[in-house]
């Protein structure tokens, strides 16, 4: 039954997953995977090598699709793993498989079971542990074997990502009030410990394969201390959201709402109702769960970033399958009205209401922005090119094409937050240096008479230049403008339009070093499609007062302001010649 249910998954997944290079973090971790290099951190060793193994397995389809269908085939499991733990808790077999199913086709498991992220095979691990576990609290005559297996699961779980690392405290509680005497005996402590020492030691691979000189490096870490500093992701603690205890009253707030979002209005009624019968039938159960949910909302209090908690719910995965066993419990409760003929059938209203309403907004199997962007950044550059590249909907997807599929190997690749960069020397009468973003340091005012550098918009990059040079720029707007960049079948996540409004920004920049009064029409169309990015709001304020549009730069520079506080202040705009200097931020 279990098999049965996590193929009934595999082949909605399979149907609407990615067939490509998916936006944000996919390119480079398809990088890292192909290239058996280290990830951005915390490196995920034990997705980049089991990745690797699946490719190897599966020798057909584009590198990219295969790390797609590993996590199809990893979010499937978890499916079938947690059919096999509500069986074990006692539900009839069309609650467990039902209660499955809608974990399947909750908003965030779906986000992620058809590209390549960590996150589906991290919630199979989850899933894994979590079952081992329950057969332990069910039948501890059988020996602590399972619980063994459990604790050796969380240990890989973190070496996939440290989010995993909440069921630690989750399974003592879980063992404090099923057994309590097995935690009074010093050597559990200590088998215990020993189980999650093999997952963790996987870590090692990042220094290890980062002194071979891995293409896809980040941080080059060498030293035990880099090591350290690079798995506490310590240069991310500077984009904490939380600072007052109002803010995190906003992430639980998140959390609370956040389950309709997951599984429906039915699906949340069914959360809350099985808190009760599930407390009844299996409190130590319940109280593992709870734990699961605390621990990472703290998680996300203390470290996250704004678009880590409202944008990217995939770090919150393993609270939402905490929340899929109450769900089965309260889902049982809901079909007692009915007559127990009708409750086998009843039971699947739940999962194919999902599944039917949801099945557009997560239909990847045409999304193709990224790759169709990126490619065609690259197809454009001269011979010989060097490109400066930024964002993760950018540097990532170039990343992919360029180190996995050999596209364009004359073009020299520089990713900005990747590598330590050298200082770059170039000649720009001779040599052809793009940057995909707008950087400072190849724009600034020079006095009269003396040479500087500027950028001028050559579709979406930039060329360098020197302030002396005289240069035409192409247009290579008939490549650049999507057809489908308006398609409405085409799910559009917050990345995703991210990406598509930074391509309207940059036809406005092409526009406004046109002296084209069309510039503020493409503008428009970029803060309409990137209503909720503020570093991209706060883009258009800078466009708009460079251009002398001072009233439609103080509306967008409010509007920056109230989606992240960060760009509360603005640049200085009288001195001279700052309007004219300022330009977009990474």
């Amino acid at each position: 039954m279990a098999l049965f249910t996590s193929l009934a998954a595999l082949a909605v997944y399979v149907r609407t997953a990615c067939r490509t290079v998916y936006v944000g973090d996919s390119g480079e971790l398809a990088a890292a995977v192909h290239t058996l290099g280290v990830a951005h951190p915390p490196g995920y060793p034990l997705y980049v090598l089991t990745g690797k193994l699946f490719s190897v397995l599966l020798p057909f389809g584009r590198p990219v699709w295969r790390l797609n269908l590993f996590s199809a085939v990893t979010a499937a499991a978890s499916v079938g793993l947690l059919q096999a733990t509500l069986h074990r808790l006692g539900l009839p077999w069309y609650l467990s498989v039902s209660g499955a199913l809608a974990w399947a086709f909750s908003a965030s498991l779906w986000s992620q079971s058809g590209i390549a992220r960590v996150y589906a095979l991290g919630v199979s691990l989850s899933a894994a542990a979590t079952y081992f576990a329950v057969a332990w609290y069910v039948d501890p005559q059988a020996g602590t074997w399972p619980l063994w297996v459990a604790i050796t699961l969380v240990g890989l779980g973190i070496a996939n990502h440290p989010v995993a690392a909440a069921h630690v405290p989750a399974l003592v509680a879980l063992a404090a009030l099923a057994d309590r005497a097995t935690l009074s005996r010093p050597l559990v402590w200590l088998v215990a410990a020993a189980c999650l020492v093999p997952g963790i030691l996987l870590y090692a691979w990042v220094p290890i394969r980062s002194r071979q000189g891995a293409v896809v490096n980040w941080g080059n870490v060498q030293t035990p201390r880099e090591l350290w500093d690079f798995l506490r992701r310590k240069q991310y603690w500077q984009y904490q959201y939380v600072r007052s205890v109002r803010d995190a009253g906003q992430v639980i707030a998140f959390y609370l709402q956040r389950v309709v979002a997951e599984f429906g209005f039915l699906g949340a009624a069914a959360v809350l109702l099985g808190m009760a019968p599930l407390a009844e039938a299996h409190l130590p159960v319940l109280v593992m769960a709870i734990v699961l949910v605390v621990l990472n909302a703290a998680a996300m209090i203390l470290h996250a970033r704004r678009e880590d908690i409202f944008h990217w719910t995939r770090y919150m995965l393993t609270a939402w399958f905490a929340l899929a066993l109450p769900l089965a419990f309260g889902w049982n409760s809901m079909l007692e009205i009915l007559p127990e003929t009708w409750r086998p059938w009843a039971a699947f209203v739940l999962p194919m209401g999902l599944l039917m309403t949801r099945f557009g907004r997560h239909d990847l199997s045409r999304h193709a922005y990224a790759e169709s962007y990126n490619r065609r950044i690259l197809e454009c550059l001269p011979e010989g090119a060097t490109l400066i590249a930024q964002d993760d909907n950018v540097v990532f997807p170039l990343m992919y094409l360029k180190y996995v599929e050999g596209v364009r190997p004359d073009v020299k690749l520089l990713e900005q937050g990747v590598h330590r960069l050298e200082p770059l020397k170039f000649n720009p009468r001779q040599d052809a240096v793009y940057c995909t973003h707008w950087t400072a340091a190849f724009n600034q005012s020079v006095a009269p008479g003396q040479v500087g550098l500027r950028l001028i918009p050559e579709g979406v990059i930039y060329r360098v230049i020197s302030t002396d040079m005289i240069y035409h720029p192409r247009d290579l707007w008939d490549v650049f403008l999507l057809p489908d960049m308006e398609d409405a079948r085409i799910p559009r996540n917050f990345l995703t339009r991210c990406l598509l409004g930074h391509v309207y920004f940059m036809r406005g920049e092409w526009s406004a070093h046109q002296r084209n009064m069309e510039a503020l029409g493409w503008y428009e169309r970029a803060a309409r499609m990137g209503y909720d990015d503020a570093t991209l709001n706060y883009n258009i304020a800078l466009a708009y007062r460079r251009s002398g549009w001072r009233w439609a730069a103080e509306g967008m520079f409010a509007r920056a302001a109230a989606l992240d506080r960060k760009f509360a202040v603005q640049p200085p705009g009288d001195a001279p010649g700052a309007a004219e200097d300022a330009g977009p931020q990474a």
